[in-house]
């Protein structure tokens, strides 16, 4: 370990990544794959992830490299530009200045354009027309994106844009149950089927769960990293019939379409902190600030250098637990910004210097999501170490 780094040490899992993006591709069922490596690919390392999905890495198999990459604004696709990835790049919130219109066009980048604002600035950027640029539209997200009018006025009006490609955003596609998901399918490939554009819809949920979002493009970004958004094991159990149907009498879309089946996805990410006391615990002792969690009887604790300053969250449920030695060890009283304090009733031989893990194989990062009341995405995104790269 880097001895000028704190305590924690994400070990990231290469080989797991190109695991997970086959599953992705084959899930995908013929969409080009566009990785999304925002957010530092989620708190794994965008550059590495890249490199290791990229056709700049000699290990890559064919199957095993993608076809785009996704950042989410200008910044983060210089830093794969500098670091050698030469396949497109998305900026899924386009340019904010004409500054960085030009810029992408420089970088021959694929921007998203969901403001009018953003087309005012390509208007004075002589470049524009060397750029290939998706155009972002709201089917339901409520979040960015032109309306679906907006869009055909914007498409039918000459203008500076060379469009490449179009896209939109599912709000509930990790819920099975939820048919406004085909509500929007309906209404992207109604609209956009004939267009002669490039299109994209599916994220991660919808490639596992929703055929009837595919398009040419499929974004999986959180099954990459070895989560799936659908967390339903009943979901995957009963298959249904292909297609889906629409009944003009109700205006209700009804679920028929297959479900593509649950990923083999593994951790890409493992999460581990050193142990750096061990202590004995009397029968009406307390633990951590607030006195929040007290001994019914003697016991022996460990305090692992990992806190709510290295990410983790710092208000859990009473259900968030490490591994030490394979063994589950619950954490105990309130979070600190340094440390945590674990019960080390299931590893008595535990010692102060072995690793414990927070998470990662064998023990998943949805168990620390769950008992801070939030998602994998937050729990991943959130987390500071030091990164060791593995590749086997």
């Amino acid at each position: 370990m880097d001895i000028r780094a704190r305590s924690v040490e994400l070990t990231i899992s290469l080989s797991a990544l190109r695991h997970n993006f086959l599953q992705a591709k084959r899930a995908a069922n013929g969409q080009k794959i566009m990785a999304v490596v925002k957010a530092d690919a989620y708190g794994h390392g965008a550059v590495e992830v890249a490199k290791a999905l990229s056709t700049s890495d000699n290990r890559t198999g064919t199957n095993a490299v993608a076809d785009a990459f996704a950042v989410v604004c200008l910044a983060e696709a210089i830093v794969l530009r500098e670091a050698g990835i030469q396949q497109p790049i998305l900026i899924l919130q386009g340019p904010t200045s004409v500054e960085e219109c030009r810029a992408a066009a420089q970088l021959h980048l694929w921007p998203v354009i969901h403001d009018l604002s953003q087309l005012k600035m390509f208007a004075a950027t002589a470049q524009a027309k060397t750029l290939q640029a998706w155009l972002k539209v709201d089917t339901g997200m409520g979040r960015l994106g032109f309306s679906l009018n907006d869009a055909a006025n914007i498409l039918a009006s000459p203008g500076h844009i060379n469009w490449f490609g179009v896209l939109s955003h599912l709000a509930s596609a990790d819920d099975l149950d939820n048919q406004f998901t085909l509500s929007q399918a309906d209404k992207f490939n109604t609209a956009f089927n004939s267009v002669g554009l490039q299109r994209s819809l599916a994220n991660s949920a919808g490639v596992i769960g929703w055929p009837a979002c595919a398009s040419d493009w499929a974004r999986p970004g959180i099954m990459l990293y070895g989560c799936n958004p659908i967390h339903s094991d009943e979901a995957f159990s009963t298959p249904v019939s292909t297609g889906i149907e629409h009944s003009k009498k109700t205006d209700v879309f009804v679920k028929t379409e297959a479900i593509v089946g649950k990923p083999e996805l593994k951790s890409v990410m493992q999460a581990c902190a050193p142990l750096i006391s061990r202590k004995r615990l009397e029968a009406g002792a307390t633990v951590g600030y607030a006195q929040t969690y007290c001994a019914e009887r003697a016991m022996d604790i460990a305090l692992v250098a990992a806190g709510y300053g290295d990410g983790l969250p710092r208000v859990l449920d009473g259900t968030a637990s490490v591994l030490v030695g394979g063994h589950v060890c619950p954490v105990i009283g309130r979070v600190s910004m340094d440390s945590i304090a674990i019960d080390l009733s299931n590893a008595a031989d535990a010692k102060v210097g072995d690793q414990a893990q927070l998470w990662g194989p064998g023990h998943e990062i949805g168990i620390w999501a769950r008992a801070s009341g939030t998602i994998e995405y937050e729990t991943m995104t959130s987390i500071r170490g030091h990164r060791c790269y593995i590749d086997e």
